[in-house]
């Protein structure tokens, strides 16, 4: 569904708000400009007046070599780049936003462990994993809660485990 307001603090606007065509994707770019501060402080789109602001959004693109920007990990810029992106219709969608913080999340939780703990989930997801796609499976997860529970569970419950 598009929505035809302009709505929300004019920092946050989607380009696609302020043409009057928005939709869901907006808010996939307000949380790009939430991450462009967290990281580096700053605003990503500036000016003295609403206005100005606006045209920024609609003109420019966010600037990444400003301090801090280069010390940052290429994985994240390249994050915000791609929620930023003008087009909404190219740019992340939520649930792409949210696996690529999900894999982040991961690699700073794996970036704690030592090699032998690495090694012992990489042992448990390789037993696991059992088409050695690099991914595992509703039915993969299925047969090994199988083998270390003594009853039975419903898929409904699987899938609860799974979505965690």
């Amino acid at each position: 569904r598009k929505f035809t307001d302009i709505v929300g603090s004019a920092y946050y606007v989607a380009p696609e708000v302020l043409k009057r065509k928005s939709g869901p994707e907006s808010d996939v770019w307000s949380i790009g400009v939430i991450m462009y501060i967290l990281l580096c402080g700053r605003r990503p789109f500036w000016d003295k007046t609403e206005d100005g602001i606006f045209k920024e959004v609609l003109r420019n693109k966010p600037d990444f070599r400003r301090k801090p920007w280069p010390s940052i990990s290429n994985s994240a810029k390249d994050f915000v780049r791609k929620l930023l992106v003008k087009d909404p219709l190219v740019r992340l969608t939520a649930a792409q936003a949210l696996s690529r913080m999900k894999q982040f999340a991961l690699r700073a939780l794996a970036s704690t462990l030592n090699d032998d703990e690495l090694a012992n989930l990489r042992d448990q997801f390789d037993a696991i994993d059992v088409d050695k796609s690099g991914t595992i499976s509703l039915e993969e997860m299925r047969q090994a809660l199988a083998k270390d529970l003594p009853w039975k569970l419903k898929d409904s419950r699987v899938m609860e485990i799974v979505e965690a």
